[in-house]
């Protein structure tokens, strides 16, 4: 293991704590990499202000939002020259959280998996054959969240379905914690039904499928699937739902749901109390 290697190994095991940071900014500095870290610095500093004036304070957001500008490739290497300003999260010198579109994960995807430490990706629009591709790539353990915006109609029919059951039969997603599709997706009781029983996704605790052709039968596989056990987010709203949802939801085995939405369903004032009596105020009805 090299001295870089250790030192990032050392930053990946204690992501809380600035000292293995400031002593790889030493190393950088010993080894003509100033800028990144200065960059490194800049952001352990603004973390922690201690007794600093708001005048010191403001002159290294600046030094910051300089480096950020005019110096991605030093930072982030050959990912720069791909990754703009709203593509990236850092913390204290590093890339945490990347938000990519589902093409630029696909061109970049080598160069994000050599990332450490290892950043949280979420992914949008990906679908048919880009999410085939992607889903295909290692660096798909590390996707936190996958969504297809508005207009999925475009890319291709009942895109929502065929997406989900890609993603249900991917034995990589195992950081995948959060699917959100866009309403008009069309997942289907045949969509969510696949996802709700897949053997993999040991991380999803949000689903998000509003306006997506999601009926009674979906509702019925959803809650006798292990999935129901762990999500904590589920908006279904706006879907063709009757009172044998509401019965599906008000008779199913003990939960950790948060927040269920289920606005716009055709429910009858009995089966939203019956709702009401089970969830509280973690169901949103109206």
């Amino acid at each position: 293991m090299s001295d870089e290697e250790a030192l990032l190994a050392a930053i990946s095991a204690h992501l809380d704590e600035d000292t293995p940071r400031l002593a790889f900014a030493d190393w950088l500095d010993e080894n003509d990499r100033n800028i990144r870290a200065e960059f490194v610095r800049v952001q352990c500093a603004l973390k922690q202000p201690g007794d600093r004036s708001a005048e010191e304070q403001r002159k290294l957001a600046a030094r910051q939002q300089y480096l950020l500008e005019n110096h991605r490739r030093d930072i982030l290497g050959p990912l720069g020259a791909d990754l703009g300003y709203h593509h990236v999260t850092f913390d204290r010198g590093f890339a945490t959280e990347l938000r990519v579109p589902d093409l630029l994960f696909l061109q970049c995807a080598a160069a994000i998996g050599k990332l450490c430490p290892a950043p949280r990706v979420r992914i949008g629009t990906v679908v048919g054959v880009w999410l085939e591709k992607a889903l295909r790539r290692p660096e798909v353990n590390l996707v936190v969240s996958i969504t297809i915006g508005p207009r999925a109609e475009a890319i291709g029919p009942r895109a929502g379905e065929r997406g989900l059951a890609q993603i249900a039969a991917c034995p990589s997603l195992v950081s995948l914690a959060m699917i959100g599709w866009a309403p008009g997706s069309a997942a289907g009781n045949s969509g969510l039904g696949t996802l709700a029983s897949s053997e993999y996704l040991p991380a999803l605790i949000e689903l998000n499928l509003p306006a997506n052709e999601v009926g009674d039968e979906g509702v019925g596989r959803l809650v006798a699937s292990p999935l129901w056990h762990r999500l904590r987010r589920l908006d279904l709203s706006y879907n063709a739902l009757t009172d044998t949802s509401a019965d599906h939801f008000t008779n199913a085995p003990a939960s950790a749901i948060e927040h269920l939405d289920l606005q716009g369903a055709n429910f009858s004032t009995a089966a939203r109390r019956r709702l009401t009596r089970t969830f509280g105020d973690r169901v949103e009805l109206f």
